[in-house]
């Protein structure tokens, strides 16, 4: 065997010469994802806009939860037009060491026709999760109205 010749992994299992650029590669494309106002799981970061959450219609109840966690509760708005929920979010532009990021979201439900809409309930989980629920039965379909957004209890 040439001098010149690594052998600094004999006796071990072979590894990329590229595994440890590639850990740095991940560990920057994480700085750099990581939401703005709090930590987010990093999985959750590239989640942003590709999901209407989770909507259950279900038959004593219509329910949706989304995830708002780039958002803070006074940037959220909560909605009802007749049977249409509105969900909006959006914060300004903010300067980062990185440079600016700004979001805004509408994402809009149509309600079942047995929704009490004068019931509907909405919450915002610690992780970040705006849930929002509606029991069915009865209510008046009428004017625009907003739905508070009231933090979820500790558990």
């Amino acid at each position: 065997m040439p001098e010149d010749w690594p052998d600094q992994y004999f006796g071990t299992w072979w590894r990329s010469p590229f595994e440890e650029f590639n850990k740095e590669l991940q560990r920057i494309e994480k700085m750099m994802f990581t939401s703005y106002w709090r930590h987010v799981p990093f999985n959750r970061d590239f989640s942003f806009g590709e999901s209407s959450g989770q909507v259950l219609n279900e038959i004593d109840r219509f329910s949706v939860a989304l995830d708002v966690a780039h958002f803070r509760p006074d940037e959220l708005k909560v909605n009802i037009t007749g049977q249409e929920l509105t969900i909006e979010g959006k914060h300004d532009e903010r300067i980062d060491e990185y440079g600016s990021i700004q979001r805004m979201f509408i994402r809009k439900f149509n309600l079942p026709e047995d929704t009490n809409l004068d019931a509907i309930r909405s919450s915002i989980t610690e992780n970040g999760v705006l849930q929002i629920e509606a029991p069915k039965q009865g209510g008046q379909i009428g004017q625009t109205r907003s739905i508070p957004i009231e933090p979820t209890p500790r558990k």
